[in-house]
């Protein structure tokens, strides 16, 4: 008996509850993340085979060949691994010191608000063929939202803010360290987060922290099975679906109108 798992981190956290409470079992782990071993080995799930895919092409031709090996050829017992739309999640005392570290690090003890301004590679590379813009939120969009009454964590990695066109002050910190799981950590401390279709709105969301998320005006079963009805159906999910006619001013509107 295997089970597999598809998909980026949001899938990896749903899967969570389940891996964590079967560490025993044998895992096909078919992820566009390129860490993703030394995540399930901080989970401590060993008993593991890797997979990697980076656009929506090459994760069909894998996934085909996946089962033609271990169903068709070995006749082996795979089942999707189960889900959970809710978690607590605990990834560790370093993880835990390194978040409460950073949300002290603030001058001034106000409510915290986070941001993920960033999708990954593969969900980049799903927009790019509706010909949908991979930026989205804007430095500038940012800068117009933010005020003096509010801290901000700017979620992503160092290449990404470096980049981005933001600095840190006293009431803005970023959020990029090497582990993700201690990034995904941060997310606890939110008052809300406003995001793209990436892991840390799937983070805070689960977490049932206020999400504001924007996301693409296409058709897509799984994202939006999976990853957004649910939520907004128990109104911890606001969501914003936008076409490449979209300004920055409507998205600015439905930050302000919902949080």
């Amino acid at each position: 008996m295997k089970f597999y798992i598809r998909g980026g981190i949001g899938d990896l956290l749903q899967h969570y509850e389940f891996i964590k409470d079967n560490l025993d079992k044998e895992y096909l782990v078919h992820m566009h993340f390129k860490n993703a071993r030394s995540i399930f080995d901080q989970i401590g799930a060993f008993n593991c085979l890797f997979y990697e895919f980076d656009d929506a092409i090459s994760l069909s031709e894998q996934a085909n060949s996946i089962f033609k090996d271990f169903i068709d050829n070995n006749k082996d017992t795979v089942y999707e691994t189960p889900r959970s739309f809710y978690c607590d999640f605990d990834f560790g005392q370093e993880a835990n010191l390194n978040a409460s570290n950073l949300v002290n690090s603030f001058k001034t003890k106000n409510p915290i608000i986070g941001i993920h301004p960033f999708r990954s590679d593969f969900a980049n590379s799903v927009y790019s063929s509706y010909n949908l813009p991979a930026k989205i939120i804007s430095s500038n969009l940012i800068k117009r939202i933010m005020n003096k009454q509010n801290n901000y964590l700017i979620f992503g990695s160092e290449k990404e803010l470096l980049n981005y066109g933001l600095q840190e002050t006293e009431n803005v910190k970023f959020v990029s360290f090497q582990n993700i799981l201690h990034s995904l950590s941060v997310v606890k401390h939110c008052s809300y987060l406003i995001g793209l279709d990436s892991c840390f709105k799937s983070m805070s969301s689960m977490q049932k922290i206020k999400t504001l998320c924007i996301i693409g005006d296409f058709n897509d079963a799984i994202r939006d099975a999976m990853f957004i009805k649910r939520y907004e159906e128990d109104g911890i999910m606001k969501v914003l679906r936008i076409n490449k006619q979209e300004n920055e001013d409507k998205i600015i509107n439905f930050i302000k109108q919902n949080s």
